[in-house]
Formats: C-alpha cells, sequence, structure tokens
C-alpha cells in the first residue's frame, strides 16, 4: 500500500512540483507516522511537514469543531506552496508554545491532522489521503499514546467526553474518506 502511494506522488511530481499531500483520519489512526513515512521517501525534513498539532488556535479555544486549529494560517501556508521558496510560518502548539518555521520550501509538501478534509480546503491539495483504521482502534491508540507522554487522568477523560466525540461527529457529518482521493489501509 505504501508503494503504491509513493508510486501516486511520483506520478503526480513528473507533472508538477511541489505536491501538496494532505493526510487526515481518526486521532490515533497513524496520520503522523504515515507522514513520517512519506518525508523519508520523498527526503522531506521532519520541520518541514505541516503537522495541526503544530498549529492550535490561541488559548482559550471555542468549543465548535473546528476551533482548535488556526484555519487561516493552514490555508495561508497551503495557497502560497505552489508560489513560494520557503516555508515561513509561527507554530502554535496545544498549550501555546510557539516556533518559528524557516525551511526552504520541499518538493512534497506534507500536511497531517485531523478533520482536514472539508469542501473548502479539498482544492489546496494535489492528493488527499485518509487513513482507514477502525475508530475504536485509533482511539485506543490515541489514549496509549498520551498515558506513554504522562497525561493525567483528567486529560484522558477528554477522549470520551470530547476529542472521541468530535471525530466521529467529524467523521459523520464529512466523511472524508469519501472526499480522499487515497484510502490508506495500513494503518501503523
Amino acid at each position: 500500500m505504501f508503494n503504491e502511494l509513493t508510486k501516486q506522488i511520483e506520478l503526480l511530481l513528473s507533472k508538477k512540483s511541489p505536491v501538496v499531500v494532505a493526510i487526515t483520519g481518526f486521532a490515533g489512526s497513524g496520520k503522523s507516522t504515515l507522514a513520517s513515512w512519506l518525508a523519508e521517501h520523498f527526503h522531506v525534513q521532519d520541520c518541514q511537514i505541516l503537522r495541526l498539532d503544530n498549529m492550535y488556535m490561541p488559548i482559550p479555544r471555542g468549543g465548535g469543531l473546528f476551533d482548535d486549529y488556526d484555519w487561516t494560517l493552514v490555508r495561508q501556508i497551503l495557497s502560497s506552496a505552489h508560489f513560494s521558496e520557503r516555508l515561513r510560518y509561527t507554530t502554535r502548539g496545544f498549550e501555546g508554545e510557539r516556533h518559528q518555521i524557516d525551511e526552504p520550501m520541499p518538493k512534497v509538501v506534507i500536511i497531517e491532522g485531523i478533520r482536514l478534509f472539508r469542501e473548502e480546503l479539498m482544492n489546496y491539495f494535489d492528493l488527499s489521503v485518509y487513513v482507514n483504521c477502525p475508530p475504536e482502534i485509533a482511539l485506543q491508540r490515541a489514549k496509549a499514546r498520551d498515558i506513554s507522554q504522562g497525561h493525567d487522568e483528567a486529560y484522558m477523560r477528554r477522549w470520551d467526553t470530547e476529542w472521541g466525540p468530535f471525530n466521529q461527529r467529524y467523521f459523520d457529518e464529512y466523511r472524508p474518506d469519501q472526499l480522499a482521493d487515497f484510502l490508506y489501509r495500513e494503518f501503523k
């Protein structure tokens, strides 16, 4: 499956550069892992991967389905990808931490994160990939990851009361699997 995906990207690269590859799926589905594998294959540095987890809105955030991430920043980066020579933006992590990014534009621009596929964003992507991991497996993996990172019980309860239900609601309302060009079925 990975080879099939890289062949599709290489075909796109034979026609244009850079190629914007968007990856989404449930939290814990393997989006970040797949993005890292693609980055390694196409010689993209980790700091050149666009991760929604580095594009949070300032705290406090709203309670809506799309209120966590800075979609204006996402659109600015993606709209400049085809004519800019550099990736330049300021990240914002979950706790509000900031970092400056100033890197050469890679030939494959990889963006990954939850709730990424919506009609108004799809035109920015040359190839959209949905990691087709069952939601119950993805949720177990997301919880295991966060426990291993030392998160407390109050944080972990949010998976059952907030994040898990939001992920399912997004899937049910927006059907990212149907918007995707490529269904990636080897979730790791």
